[in-house]
């Protein structure tokens, strides 16, 4: 494990992309617990590698435009326009992108764990899929509503912002998201 942590991923030094690069990012903002990143690649940008990491929020990859490469566990996952990939927390994942002769847009959702314990008790048993999932065709317009929201001087925009980012949390949970069957009782796995 590196020695030093990251706190976003615009401090990864890409100049190091070779090695293992663990950080652990909270995707806390101090208002809502969640956060939304946009991503611009455009052709022939070979630093767009985000290497080896995890952090504590539940992260959703969403591309707009040609697909999103994500490794995970070990598997090589193309997600492609109109499918997310959902990792959950925890999980080491890194971003490699094997044409670089494509431009990539996309979207990177982050939920903190805190957000979420905070509303779901038993969150660390819940699983999702390891593979990209379809979904639903307004998310690019909400997400475009959430972005143009982040700047305006719309006096309840961070009520709105939260209110669409909310649902589609509820989305993901209600559509993609299992319980983990265990014979360990929650006792020993709170020790654990």
């Amino acid at each position: 494990m590196a020695d030093r942590t990251f706190n976003s991923l615009t401090e990864i030094p890409y100049e190091t992309e070779h090695d293992d690069i663990f950080f652990e990012q909270s995707g806390d903002s101090p208002l809502s617990g969640w956060s939304l990143s946009e991503f611009h690649r455009v052709p022939m940008e070979h630093y767009s590698r985000i290497p080896k990491h995890w952090h504590r929020a539940l992260e959703i990859i969403i591309p707009v435009r040609n697909n999103a490469e994500v490794w995970m566990n070990g598997k090589h996952l193309i997600v492609e326009p109109g499918k997310i990939l959902i990792i959950n927390c925890g999980v080491i994942h890194e971003s490699r992108r094997q044409d670089y002769s494509l431009p990539y847009d996309g979207y990177a959702i982050q939920f903190s764990r805190d957000l979420l314990f905070a509303r779901i008790d038993d969150f660390d048993s819940y699983i999702f899929p390891d593979e990209p999932v379809p979904a639903d065709p307004e998310l690019h317009s909400d997400l475009r509503t959430v972005s143009a929201l982040v700047s305006s001087p719309e006096p309840y925009a961070r009520i709105r912002m939260d209110l669409i980012m909310i649902r589609f949390l509820l989305y993901v949970l209600e559509n993609y998201c299992s319980r983990r069957t265990s014979d360990t009782p929650a006792d020993i796995r709170d020790i654990v």
